[in-house]
């Protein structure tokens, strides 16, 4: 085992589960990490009766012994292991063979890593980056394959890059990342291990400015609580890294520069008294630069003891890399510190940095995102346009006024039908038309005006817009549909109400010509009294324009409830035919039109307006139909 003990150090301590087995599957030796994921000891795994393989990979083990003799490696093989307590573990399963000094194969390392957090079921991927728009610091969600979902106006400021030109492009190959202080391996371990990772990355602007981020990783998850993708919460700190690297190799740029920094920086020996404090430092702990010289960091600062496992300053010590820690206060603050190993020419730790922040702002801004989805989930839920998305026509989603549009109590029953069937049948042939353009380039979007004869029998009159929408590589259609019912039905009677004014303003019109030209008749032929008194009772049956005005106002009223309440509870001195010609007005006739209608000529409706003006305080600089129309 003389290769085995060389590596001994990283057997033992490997986050991986190790088991060492020889060529005849028997196993020589496991590490600890192994006993705590599966809890079993070496002589219960040679034993025939172990549970452990589940004999899903019988007959295997000879096939890996074959390509390890041909110097293959068996790498991220997929499985299942049950541990002692009989509960089943996804694995990733890596296999290296083993040389004795005659290089001769003796024995196989299996690398064992827990993968159950990985095999997750796909899920809609909910938006929700219009909370934080405001946001300083960047907010970026990702689908599971890193494809960037929703890009802050925070991270517009940072990247220069635009929220349309980034959303489906991959984000560490847009931003060149790249880790500064552990690899990409170790921290996606972190993430799937404590479900968050905080770690500063390098990265490079659209410009192509590099510059350094301290990014925070959380999954996203739907209501089922399964992971959907991520969100990073990355806050530019470039100017923090050079001022490490310029703590580390000036005197004298250290004094001038981070002095005036608003983080706290603290030089320590490796028994944590302090060497060297700045001035934010000092304003924090309310002490002079020179009264913290020599004491105890914690003791000074207040932050945390030193002797706690949790210390990211005690634990870059000890380990010789950098450690950062989130540590949360009595008095509701986070702080994030950090402790940064400093090394002498012998490459011999010497000295110690604790780098500390107040990330108050930045936690809360965290939990406001978890916050957001329910929020987002209750707005589109009871948004006045229905909204529905489907996946080659299977109904997956319906807010509560589509049901409504369509006359549903439930999405069950919606989900059933074939909305298809709803369509007014003079419109099918139009809607299927324009559908069937739309699939041949569906990127684009497709807007239709349609009516559908509801489950409740009543007509609605719909636009519909229907986007293409890409989630974990997978193709959905987002529907939105806004009900123009009423209004358009308020058009018709408009419509309706303005040719019926219209004919009966005509009709007067002829009647008065009529009857001029009668008076005109008369006064040549002397027609006898009888015709004249015929032709009055006819001119008033037929000429009643205060009736046909009683005609008009009430349809108006119709129309626009409580407008002439309001008119006249505002200005109760106007007249019976400044009310009327205020109603024309609002029925946008023209003044010609209204002046037909009063027997007038178009200049008398003009001053009749200039005193209506008055009469309504109204500035001469003011519009009369705004004005009316805001009524």
């Amino acid at each position: 085992m003389t290769n085995l003990d060389k590596y001994r150090s990283l057997f033992e301590y490997n986050s991986d589960a190790i088991a060492i087995v020889d060529t005849n599957d028997h196993v020589l030796e496991i590490n600890q990490t192994f006993e705590d994921m599966f809890g079993f000891d070496v002589s219960e795994l040679n034993s025939p009766y172990c549970s452990f393989h589940l004999g899903f990979d019988e007959g295997l083990f000879n096939s890996w012994v074959h390509k390890c003799r041909k110097n293959q490696r068996i790498a991220n093989y997929k499985t299942k292991r049950r541990n002692i307590n009989g509960l089943v573990i996804d694995v990733s399963i890596t296999v290296s063979p083993l040389y004795d000094d005659e290089n001769k194969l003796f024995a196989l390392a299996l690398n064992y890593r827990d993968i159950s957090d990985l095999l997750i079921n796909n899920s809609k991927l909910h938006y929700q980056d219009f909370i934080f728009k405001n946001l300083k610091d960047a907010i970026i969600t990702t689908d599971n394959d890193l494809l960037i979902h929703t890009w802050s106006y925070g991270a517009e400021e940072l990247y220069q890059w635009k929220s349309f030109e980034v959303v489906g492009k991959h984000v560490d190959e847009l931003l060149k990342t790249s880790f500064c202080d552990q690899s990409i391996y170790e921290a996606q371990e972190e993430l799937l291990r404590n479900g968050v990772w905080n770690g500063d990355l390098k990265q490079e602007k659209k410009s192509g400015e590099i510059i350094f981020v301290n990014a925070t990783v959380t999954w996203l998850k739907d209501e089922h609580n399964k992971i959907i993708g991520g969100i990073s919460l990355n806050r530019d700190i470039t100017r923090i890294k050079l001022s490490d690297q310029l703590l580390i190799n000036s005197e004298l740029e250290k004094t001038t520069i981070l002095d005036n920094q608003d983080f706290n920086v603290v030089l320590q020996d490796k028994e944590h008294k302090i060497l060297w404090v700045n001035q934010t430092a000092a304003n924090t702990a309310n002490k002079l630069k020179s009264e913290l010289i020599g004491q105890k960091c914690h003791e000074a600062l207040g932050f945390i003891d030193c002797k706690e496992h949790t210390c990211p300053v005690k634990l870059a010590v000890e380990t010789g890399k950098p450690q950062v820690q989130e540590i949360y206060f009595d008095n509701g603050e986070y702080w994030r510190i950090k402790g940064v190993p400093i090394y002498n020419s012998d490459d011999i730790l010497e000295h110690v940095i604790e780098i500390s922040e107040n990330i108050t702002e930045k936690k809360v801004a965290e939990i406001k995102i978890k916050e957001s989805e329910e929020k987002y989930r209750s707005l589109v839920e009871n948004a006045p346009v229905g909204i529905s998305i489907t996946k080659k026509n299977n109904l997956i989603f319906a807010n509560k006024k589509m049901l409504e549009i369509y006359g549903f109590d439930t999405f069950e029953q919606l989900a059933k039908t074939q909305r298809i069937s709803f369509v007014h049948p003079e419109d099918l042939e139009m809607k299927v038309k324009k559908q069937l353009i739309h699939q041949q380039n569906p990127s684009t979007e497709f807007t239709v005006k349609f009516r559908i004869i509801n489950n409740k029998n009543e007509i609605k009159h719909l636009l519909m817009t229907t986007t293409e929408i890409h989630i974990n590589s997978e193709v959905y259609s987002q529907n939105v549909f806004v009900d123009k019912t009423e209004l358009i039905e308020l058009k018709m009677n408009y419509k309706a109400l303005s040719e019926q004014s219209s004919l009966q303003n005509e009709k007067n019109k002829i009647i008065d010509e009529f009857k001029k030209l009668f008076v005109d008749i008369n006064s040549q032929f002397n027609v006898s009294e009888d015709i004249n008194k015929r032709f009055e009772e006819l001119f008033k049956k037929y000429h009643q324009p205060d009736k046909d005005w009683q005609v008009t106002k009430s349809g108006f009223e119709h129309l626009h409830k409580n407008f002439y309440s309001k008119l006249l509870g505002r200005h109760p001195a106007l007249t019976q035919n400044e009310v009327r010609h205020i109603t024309y007005m609002k029925m946008n006739y023209s003044t010609k039109e209204i002046a037909r209608i009063f027997s007038v000529e178009p200049s008398s409706i003009q001053k009749a307006r200039v005193r209506l003006k008055k009469k309504l305080n109204l500035r001469i600089e003011d519009d009369l139909y705004l004005y009316i129309h805001d009524f």
